[in-house]
């Protein structure tokens, strides 16, 4: 049980515990500024819809919320100092997330929990998820995300979403160790992994995506996906130090393996790859009823 709110507002409320402004119950219509708490900055096991949450402030998880589920809400330059910049353990729908961080999850992680048609727009966290963390994410969108690993997300996995100019400092440009399915991948920069680290894609798409090693996916595995135009300034154009199933490769290139480097390919078709020193479309790597035509 708990309270209802509509229409309302609540500015720098304070709670040393759980839920800044409102502890268990519903809100709708409602706007959160700038309340504090140790768990749910502002609402703690709180349904919420269409409301909105502006830098609000959790000492432990949770900056915005904790529990319970979003729907229509949107998340504005929510902090926490430990894990999800906006929401932790909530379920979340047609929700926007705009500059949230965290040390852990800029915007939302936790729990068993997913997200459904959500924007993530410059969220960012200290070490791992820029803007989702442990989630299954299905039709959203992630723009300008990033974090020392996973810029976007880490762990998790996700289906018919779009990942644009995500950056990692080290790994992952958009997801780390997140299975991703039905997927586009524009831009995504890193040191290892433009766009995937430690994972697999089937039926993606990766365009222009950026790294030292390989610029779209590093020890990661692609089945029925298209690799276009990405990038390694070393090594793997498009993969390194993984493999690929029944997938395109054209326009790839590095200095090193213009598609691929250390990796196997089976049934895969390569147009077009550029190497500026070693294999064109292949270094170090083994192919089985692949076709190569430059």
């Amino acid at each position: 049980s708990g309270g209802y709110a509509s229409n309302c507002i609540f500015t720098s409320n304070t709670a040393d515990n759980r839920g800044g402004a409102i502890y268990k119950g519903s809100a709708d219509s409602c706007i959160f500024r700038e309340n504090v708490a140790n768990e749910g900055g502002a609402i703690y096991d709180v349904y919420a819809t269409k409301s909105t949450f502006i830098d609000n402030l959790a000492h432990k998880q949770g900056g915005a919320m904790q529990g319970s589920s979003a729907g229509q809400c949107t998340f504005i330059g929510n902090s926490a100092e430990g894990f999800s910049g906006a929401a932790f353990n909530a379920y979340v729908v047609d929700c926007t997330f705009i500059n949230n961080t965290a040390a852990h999850a800029g915007a939302v992680g936790g729990g068993s929990n997913s997200a459904s048609n959500c924007l993530f727009l410059g969220n960012s966290a200290l070490d791992d998820g820029g803007a989702v963390y442990g989630y299954t994410v299905l039709d959203s969108t992630f723009i300008e995300n990033h974090a020392a690993q996973g810029g976007a997300m880490h762990t998790g996995s996700v289906n018919n979403c779009i990942f644009e100019e995500n950056y990692a400092y080290n790994v992952g440009g958009a997801l780390m160790e997140t299975y991703a399915v039905n997927c586009n991948f524009t831009n995504n920069t890193a040191n290892k992994g433009g766009a995937m680290y430690q994972n697999s894609a089937k039926n993606c798409i990766f365009t222009s995506n950026t790294a030292s090693e390989g610029g779209a996916m590093f020890n990661s595995h692609s089945d029925n996906c298209k690799f276009y135009y990405n990038t390694a300034t070393k090594d793997g154009g498009a993969i390194y130090e993984g493999g690929a199933d029944s997938s395109l490769f054209r326009y790839n290139s590095a200095v090193n393996g213009g598609a691929v480097a250390l990796s196997d390919a089976l049934a895969c078709t390569f147009y077009d790859n550029i190497a500026e020193e070693y294999g064109g479309a292949a270094y170090r790597s083994s192919a089985t009823r692949s076709l190569f035509q430059g």
